[in-house]
């Protein structure tokens, strides 16, 4: 139902407004569909991750604390304006930053990565053909007496006249 000249477009909320997509023009670009999307996806995640916190307080609980939370915050204890963060946020900012524990997963898809490469890079430099004759030690110093012997050929080689 994608209306936009309804007369409870302005009333309804945002969420719902966004769930329902009353209030999308009628020559809605592609770019306001993939938009809309993202945020659907975005109210989706924040809503599953809610979930888990508003599942341990019953509804009853909830709506308690929602009266409670209109009068002053003082008279609540502690243990309620936590519960009540939680049914508003989810995580705290620690929890948040603590992520998901996925680096012992990445440091071995690397150790395993790096092992691999290293056993490869070995295997190859085993069974390889044998380096050339010029990569020798008696080759390198052979080159550098020539170079040596080269320099004092030409005297006049790179003079300024």
């Amino acid at each position: 139902m994608l209306v936009s000249d309804q007369p409870n477009c302005r009333t309804q909320s945002p969420l719902a407004r966004l769930l329902l997509l009353t209030c999308l023009p009628r020559d809605q670009s592609r770019h306001t569909t993939d938009t809309m999307a993202r945020r659907l996806t975005s109210v989706l995640r924040m809503t599953a991750r809610r979930s888990s916190a508003v599942a341990k307080a019953s509804e009853g609980e909830l709506t308690a604390l929602k009266e409670k939370e209109k009068l002053p915050w003082g008279q609540l204890t502690n243990s309620e304006k936590t519960q009540l963060y939680r049914a508003a946020y989810g995580k705290t900012r620690k929890e948040m930053q603590k992520g998901d524990g996925d680096g012992v997963s990445v440091m071995m898809g690397v150790g395993i990565g790096l092992a691999t490469s290293f056993i490869l890079f070995k295997l190859l430099q085993s069974r390889g053909q044998p380096a050339p004759k010029t990569m020798t030690a008696e080759w390198k110093q052979a080159t550098k007496e020539k170079i040596v012997e080269g320099r004092n050929a030409n005297p006049i080689h790179n003079k300024n006249f």
